[in-house]
């Protein structure tokens, strides 16, 4: 046995000849697929392996086992299939009159259905299937019609149950590697319906035959972590035959948050955006907080890098620069120096604290790289309280602090 061990086991009376799908119900109660019994589904505590409760009996799904189930909470219902009928049932849960009862079928896009799961945010099923491609579909539950697939990451009649994260990615099996190997797939699709950085106008409407209408879409990146990518999809459910739901994938790239301390605006030679200098406000939520700013520059080349408008301006004198608002991640913190103003090895020694703890101490530019070369430090760092503070301190009679740049991102 290989991988870290389990932090449960029980016996399991219940499951029939094999062990079929599993689909959560509730935050301690699970439920299985029967496969070779009789072929109903079967519930218990999550935490001590007790039964507790179950439906069986005389229904359409249960005259020949299925493979594949899913739950789905807001009507207390669950879709269960498998590759000896390929149908998509959708049967009602404990609280209907007649748990079991179907609700509705339809015939699942690839016939042999071999594990499901539900997407509440877009109102949709996925199907794992055990073929020669095992590819997951992503299913109308009402019609089967299938919105999109996934390639399974190693075909080859490997498919078998499937589950979906918290996030709305796939654990997908596959059987013979390792054997018995899971994977985590990103699906593209979240599991969340209000994704609270994006928003699009109109939200309905109506489109004549042959007709079309622009949706405009905004985003809104206050209190994003700067680096970092999200994603979402557009769905858009229309009551058309052929194709009743449309999705659209968004992808938002939140730049690093950086700024050409004393400069202006300017892109890098990789092309990383860098800010204009700005003083700090409760609006912006990030920059200088310095009376009265002072800036140095030079016409110089700057030895060391292919990106000299960063270090041919500063800011100078004791400052600090203040970044709020910042979700609570591990940051990567870079700050940029360059000696142009010619001082010599002693004659500017200032020390660096983030976060009110001590990082440079007596920082040296000229000692460490000489005049008109660029030097970089990097560092990781936690907000505090959302906030990220970078303070330079002036040392006594060596000098003012000079910073060039300086920037904040997610570490990823």
């Amino acid at each position: 046995m290989t991988g870290p061990p389990p932090i449960a086991s029980f016996a399991n009376g219940f499951a029939g000849s094999w062990a079929g799908d599993m689909a959560l119900m509730g935050p301690n109660e699970m439920c299985q697929v029967n496969v070779g019994g009789d072929n109903g589904i079967y519930c218990w505590d999550t935490s001590t392996g007790t039964q507790t409760r179950h439906i069986s009996g005389a229904f359409p799904w249960t005259g020949i086992s299925q493979r594949g189930l899913a739950y789905r909470p807001d009507d207390d219902s669950f879709y269960i299939g498998g590759w000896n009928e390929g149908i998509l049932y959708h049967v009602a849960g404990f609280s209907h009159p007649a748990p079991g009862a179907v609700l509705n079928q339809c015939n699942a896009p690839d016939f042999n259905i071999s594990g499901l799961a539900w997407n509440a945010a877009v109102g949709q099923v996925w199907e794992a299937t055990n073929s020669p491609t095992d590819t997951i579909y992503r299913v109308d539950p009402t019609t089967c019609a299938a919105v999109s697939t996934l390639p399974h990451p190693r075909p080859g009649f490997n498919g078998a149950g499937l589950e979906m994260d918290e996030n709305g990615n796939l654990w997908m099996i596959a059987q013979d590697a390792g054997p018995n190997t899971a994977y985590l797939i990103d699906s593209g699709v979240p599991a969340f319906s209000d994704v609270p950085w994006l928003s699009e106008s109109p939200t309905e409407g109506t489109i004549n035959p042959g007709g079309h209408t622009d949706i405009a879409v905004t985003v809104d990146t206050t209190g994003l972590a700067p680096g970092s990518v999200y994603q979402a999809t557009l769905t858009f459910r229309t009551n058309s035959g052929r194709q009743p739901n449309l999705s659209v994938p968004v992808r938002l790239v939140v730049p690093k948050l950086g700024f050409n301390s004393g400069g202006s605006s300017y892109t890098a030679v990789g092309g990383d955006p860098w800010l204009a200098d700005r003083a700090y406000t409760a609006a912006n939520k990030a920059g200088y907080v310095q009376s009265p700013p002072r800036t140095v520059s030079t016409n110089s080349a700057i030895a060391g890098t292919d990106d000299d408008p960063l270090y041919q301006k500063a800011r100078i004198t004791a400052m600090t620069y203040r970044f709020s608002g910042l979700p609570n991640f591990v940051y990567r913190l870079e700050l940029k120096f360059a000696e142009i103003e010619n001082k010599s090895p002693g004659q500017r020694q200032f020390d660096v604290i983030v976060n009110g703890q001590p990082y440079l101490i007596a920082f040296d530019i000229a000692a460490l790289a000489g005049r008109n070369t660029a030097l970089d430090r990097t560092t990781l760092v936690s907000p505090t309280n959302g906030e990220i503070t970078v303070q330079l301190a002036t040392r006594r009679s060596t000098g003012v602090p000079i910073l060039n740049a300086i920037r904040v991102a997610r570490d990823h």
